[in-house]
């Protein structure tokens, strides 16, 4: 059996051209992006123009939505490049950082492309919608002398980041985690973390998914999940909530409707 695991990367990972080397080069790549279109009523060569449209590309609904798109169609690419070469991609399990477990999902076979595209469109309308109005940013906090968050976090830590407003979003590696608040708070809150032998790196964004600012989205998130069909997955699929590994179609369902709101943790 094998022992691979597929990860998918989420939001915070979009670039402008992300994606447009493979769109260009490989037929199995351009016709993902094409279905996409399809699917949600777009005219062809809409995505091939926007991932290389910085003013485009800076709107959060379309980042989310390339995201899951672009990694889409980097997974079919690998699977027809390893077909081509008498070989098939096998893994034992799938996961994604935030967004990207939307493509764990469908890479698990627990939902087909074509629902989880419509799903991640929908949430990508409700998350664009509602942060519009808000001035919040994402911020990378790495320890200064190579320690490990093991050895610095704290309560006291956690207590002092409320305060200006910042909340854990991401426990992503022993070294770094992702915090998300007011970008107005961005310059106090780096410098009392700078005292403390902390750098913080912001995001060039305006949400901030995992943290209670997303608390008002519950309800409407929640019920983007009713609307899915969902199955037992192939292979197993590694929650964000959690670490645990599920694969049953309750488990899945269940994870879909806390995903966005409870903290990403993977160590």
């Amino acid at each position: 059996m094998s022992k691979k695991i597929i990860i998918f990367p989420g939001y915070g990972t979009q670039s402008i051209g992300m994606g447009i080397d493979l769109y260009k080069r490989f037929s199995s790549a351009s016709s993902v992006y094409k279905r996409a279109e399809d699917i949600l009523g777009l005219s062809h060569g809409f995505f091939k123009n926007l991932l290389e449209d910085e003013k485009g590309m800076s709107i959060t609904y379309n980042a989310l939505l390339t995201i899951f798109i672009t990694n889409h169609a980097f997974y079919e690419t690998l699977k027809e490049a390893l077909k081509e070469a008498n070989c098939k991609l096998e893994y034992a399990a799938t996961a994604g950082h935030s967004w990207g477990l939307y493509n764990a999902l469908v890479a698990s076979e627990a939902i087909d492309f074509e629902s989880t595209l419509k799903f991640v469109n929908r949430r990508a309308h409700l998350i664009d919608d509602y942060f519009k109005e808000k001035d919040l940013s994402l911020m990378a906090l790495v320890p200064k002398n190579k320690n490990t968050w093991g050895e610095i976090y704290s309560e006291e830590l956690e207590k002092m980041l409320k305060v200006y407003g910042f909340y854990i979003a991401a426990f992503n590696s022993p070294t770094v985690i992702i915090i998300g608040g007011p970008r107005d708070n961005i310059e106090a809150a780096n410098s009392k973390l700078s005292e403390q032998g902390i750098k913080g790196i912001a995001f060039d964004d305006g949400i901030a998914p995992h943290t209670p600012y997303m608390e008002e989205l519950k309800t409407p998130l929640e019920r983007t999940v009713g609307q899915l069909k969902i199955q037992d997955a192939n292979v197993s699929v590694v929650a964000n909530s959690s670490s645990e590994i599920i694969q049953r179609s309750e488990d899945i369902r269940e994870e879909l409707y806390y995903d966005l709101i409870s903290q990403v943790r993977w160590v």
